[in-house]
């Protein structure tokens, strides 16, 4: 476990993105909002964490996914939140405050 500026601590820092898992089963990924990086980061994180690849553990489509289902209702696929956020510590926990980009103290952050 590493720890954020802020002094949260992260499971683990992956492609140089720190993800944390929250009280909540919430999974934040704080520093960028580029797609390629979150889902690099994500895999790798679902692989230590987890044991399997990120599609198993979410329940993800494959691309072009066969499924009869999927036109109708949609296929599963990562879209995680992004927006920014102040992080703060308050005694032993994280809170994250939504904000805006220019903000004081906002970091992008993505939340799965």
């Amino acid at each position: 476990m590493t720890s954020l500026d802020s002094g949260i601590h992260v499971d683990g820092t992956y492609y140089g993105v720190p993800i944390a898992s929250a009280e909540d089963g919430d999974t934040w990924i704080f520093g960028t909002h580029d797609r390629r990086r979150i889902i690099a980061a994500l895999s790798s994180w679902t692989r230590e964490f987890c044991g399997k690849a990120l599609r198993d553990v979410y329940g993800l489509c494959p691309a072009n996914c066969p499924d009869p289902l999927c036109p109708r209702f949609g296929c599963h696929v990562l879209d995680p939140w992004t927006g920014w956020a102040v992080i703060e510590t308050r005694g032993d926990t994280w809170v994250a405050t939504p904000a805006e980009a220019d903000t004081p103290g906002a970091s992008p952050v993505a939340v799965w």
